[in-house]
């Protein structure tokens, strides 16, 4: 199997296989500064004949992560149709140090909007953290029970996020 380079656009819908002939759908969301991508995905397993026609925009994001393109390079992941994202719906705020550890900022997902960590911001939102893709494919997995729940894939779960537009306000 060769690797082919994968172009990804904001709002590519693309499949997440199982291995058990179904697959989950997800979106990307927004690239983040050239290397990454913000990426959700939706609950919920089909058939890929049917997810290839699902509008997206009626599924429940259920995962979210910054992550990296390689699974699409290797065609294990596989870009299936478009769909219309808001990003602020789904962008989270992240913790950054500035240097030294008591030098804590939180952040919008571009960077562009910065205010210092309040004690509550320290304890439920993390530090920005790119994720290898493999940390999606297993936490679909597990919520389908093909394998073990492992704590890591709490760092996935959408419902625990904290979203830039909560932390600064709209604009």
């Amino acid at each position: 199997m060769g690797t082919r380079r994968t172009r990804l656009k904001q709002g590519d819908v693309f499949t997440i296989p199982l291995g058990d002939g179904r697959v989950y759908l997800g979106q990307v969301v927004a690239p983040h500064r050239g290397h990454a991508w913000y990426m959700t995905v939706f609950d919920g397993a089909e058939e890929p004949e049917v997810a290839a026609r699902r509008d997206v925009t009626t599924k429940d994001p259920l995962f979210a992560a910054l992550t990296l393109d390689v699974l699409f390079d290797l065609g294990d992941w596989e870009v299936v149709g478009r769909a219309a994202v808001d990003p602020s719906a789904h962008l989270p705020a992240y913790k950054v140090s500035l240097g030294t550890a008591d030098n804590v900022v939180i952040e919008d997902f571009d960077g562009s909007r910065q205010r210092r960590a309040t004690e509550v911001d320290m304890a439920t939102i993390p530090f920005r953290k790119t994720h290898g893709p493999v940390l999606l494919q297993h936490a679909v997995r597990a919520h389908e029970g093909l394998e073990p729940w492992l704590d890591y894939y709490d760092s996935a779960r959408l419902d625990a996020r904290v979203l830039a537009e909560d932390a600064f306000g709209r604009d």
